[in-house]
């Protein structure tokens, strides 16, 4: 991300931007734009093109008011042409950061116009929530995919949270963890992030399991995603805001969360456990409400908990911290239909093996019913 602004100006309609974008003005706008999430910003930028297939083409524009932006945005490598594609960002949020936060659907469809003059695959943005309706106005986008979030309010402090949004059964259970023989670390140096590695694939293979799905094929497919390797790279480029609780039991580590920080924002990013350890003593629970407590203690209006899919056990788990839905979207242009031919073919691929599982289970449930008398 080296470079300033005379290095490589281009002028666009009285807008001016520059690729890649300075690292010193982008953290200016960052730290002046109240909406801004820890994966926009340069550090984390730095951390996926370290960690990944990926190169950083990050912009910086200027409004003919003089007014700045910044678009993160990484191109996949290998992938020319029509195959390539540029995402605001891979895996997380993106879109544009403003100065100020001052971004209206005006600005979106400007520097959609300007990637738009070069174009040779597809772009790709998944903006916050707060910031979707800019998107959902601006023109030229070939796909929008709707999703939600869940994301807890902070306001009023975090006696106010316990009492008002925590559920009773939360609170319950964060009771029994704290009578529990629960030690709990708090890490920003990444030292923890093996132990977290190895929760993690036993969480990969419980959640294979339960969704019927080879046990091997998905720690193949965690391993590409979410390695030792970039969750260490990551980590060292966030520094302190990146931050690992981990709660061992009986000298063991039996759940943890990594937890990413940028202005007000609290960001839950990943979590594991042993069910076997933590279940019992309800180690998650405790997790998330010292890390609720510390994002209040810092003054932080919001808890992110991340994507969810409504009316399933981790959206109603996420429910009982008091978080609300929080629908967004991924907007998406692209010269040939490639993205949208590849969600709808995923999304089929999806909903016939829930069928099939379904139908495996309900077999073996009848298989295990006493026969009946003749």
């Amino acid at each position: 991300m080296a470079g300033g602004l005379n290095d490589t100006m281009h002028s666009l309609g009285g807008w001016e931007y520059v690729a890649p974008a300075s690292r010193g003005e982008w953290e200016e706008i960052v730290a002046t734009d109240p909406a801004a999430l820890p994966m926009q910003t340069p550090a984390w930028v730095a951390g996926i093109c370290a960690t990944g297939p990926y190169v950083d083409v990050s912009r910086l524009y200027r409004r003919p008011d003089g007014g700045r932006l910044v678009l993160p945005l990484v191109r996949r490598k290998g992938r020319p042409g029509p195959l390539g594609s540029q995402r605001s960002l891979p895996a997380a949020y993106g879109g544009l950061v403003s100065e100020g936060g001052l971004l209206t659907h005006h600005d979106v469809t400007a520097v959609l116009t300007d990637l738009g003059r070069e174009l040779r695959g597809s772009i790709v943005m998944t903006p916050n929530s707060h910031m979707g309706e800019h998107y959902d106005k601006a023109e030229g986008w070939s796909s929008i995919e709707r999703k939600w979030a869940q994301v807890v309010d902070l306001s009023g402090g975090f006696e106010e949270v316990w009492s008002r949004r925590f559920s009773s059964s939360v609170r319950r259970a964060v009771r029994k963890a704290e009578r529990s023989d629960i030690n709990v670390v708090r890490d920003t140096t990444a030292q923890l992030l093996p132990q977290f590695h190895e929760l993690y694939e036993k969480s990969v293979v419980r959640w294979a399991k339960q969704s019927g799905l080879p046990p091997a094929v998905a720690l193949w497919r965690a391993a590409r995603r979410e390695s030792l390797d970039k969750l260490r790279g990551l980590a060292t480029s966030m520094g302190e805001s990146c931050v690992t609780w981990m709660a061992f039991v009986d000298g063991a580590p039996a759940a943890s969360i990594i937890v990413l920080t940028q202005g007000t924002h609290s960001h839950y990013w990943h979590g594991a456990m042993d069910l076997d350890l933590a279940g019992r003593v309800r180690a998650n629970d405790l997790l998330h409400k010292l890390a609720i407590e510390e994002a209040c203690t810092r003054g932080h209006d919001q808890y992110w908990l991340g994507r969810s899919n409504p009316d399933t056990g981790l959206w109603k788990f996420k429910a009982g911290f008091g978080a609300s839905p929080a629908p967004y979207a991924t907007y998406t242009v692209e010269q040939l239909p490639l993205i949208q031919t590849r969600d709808v073919l995923r999304s089929t691929a999806k909903r016939a093996f829930r069928a099939k599982t379904r139908l495996q289970q309900r077999l073996r449930d009848q298989a295990q019913l006493p026969s009946q008398p003749r």
